[in-house]
């Protein structure tokens, strides 16, 4: 009788066990990131420097190259990058030197250009050869400079300044007319100033020319605010719908 007890004892301590493995929560599913979706790749620029971007590969010929602003990085970019991903276009984002998790020199403007330019033959090498920059503020003025250097690249500058550091954004204006777009909001008053010189020196055609109310600055135009959208989001959408080929002719 007591050995039947006994066993009739284990076999109820299992009952309850089970039972509460069984109502035990699933393990967490992983939280998606704005970076998901993408491959990392390293690159090296030509002075030896090697830093790594991400990419995210919709469109085997177009890409969209992302600069960011001075003192911040690459994830600023991730939610457009990933929103384009919804257009045939095709996105890679990297840290400058100095920043993101190298922060040792931030002001290396100089090997900066390095990196832009090493992004640029990285995404050639990667079958791309139709490339745009997108740049924000110092990432602007980067991404003016490389593509003085290499005509068949497309610019978006938002908060472009006419001048960062070494760089004279508005001496290269000229040899990336016709190829350019150019963003700002009135109360940003250095960024307002420097977007009506360079358009002047660029010869920019006024479709391709924004000047929104307000005081954000470079990536903060794209980001919502409360129940509103980026003041600058749609026109920039617009550019990248023409620059896919979905659409055609004069940007309104």
């Amino acid at each position: 009788m007591t050995a039947r007890r006994s066993l009739a004892a284990v076999i109820a301590l299992m009952a309850i066990t089970l039972a509460g493995c069984s109502s035990a929560p699933p393990p967490p599913t992983p939280t998606p990131t704005a970076a998901d979706g993408s491959s990392t790749h390293v690159i090296q620029a030509a002075d030896g420097y090697a830093f790594s971007a991400r990419v995210w590969r919709v469109d085997p010929k177009r890409v969209a190259i992302y600069l960011h602003e001075y003192r911040d990085d690459q994830t600023g970019w991730w939610p457009l990058a990933t929103t384009v991903r919804r257009l045939p276009v095709s996105s890679i984002t990297f840290d400058f030197r100095g920043h993101g998790t190298d922060a040792d020199n931030p002001d290396d403007v100089l090997g900066m250009v390095e990196d832009a330019r090493a992004a640029v033959a990285f995404a050639r090498s990667q079958g791309f050869d139709q490339i745009m920059l997108i740049g924000a503020g110092m990432g602007a003025a980067i991404a003016v400079q490389v593509a003085a250097e290499q005509d068949d690249l497309r610019v978006i500058g938002l908060s472009t300044p006419s001048a960062f550091d070494l760089l004279d954004t508005l001496a290269a204006m000229p040899r990336v007319a016709g190829r350019i777009a150019l963003v700002a909001t009135e109360d940003d008053l250095s960024a307002a100033h420097s977007l009506g010189a360079l358009q002047a020196a660029g010869e920019v055609p006024e479709a391709y020319v924004r000047l929104y109310p307000g005081r954000a600055h470079g990536v903060d135009m794209l980001r919502p605010t409360g129940d509103e959208p980026g003041v600058a989001l749609a026109f920039v959408n617009e550019l990248m719908e023409e620059f896919s080929g979905q659409t055609t002719g004069v940007i309104r």
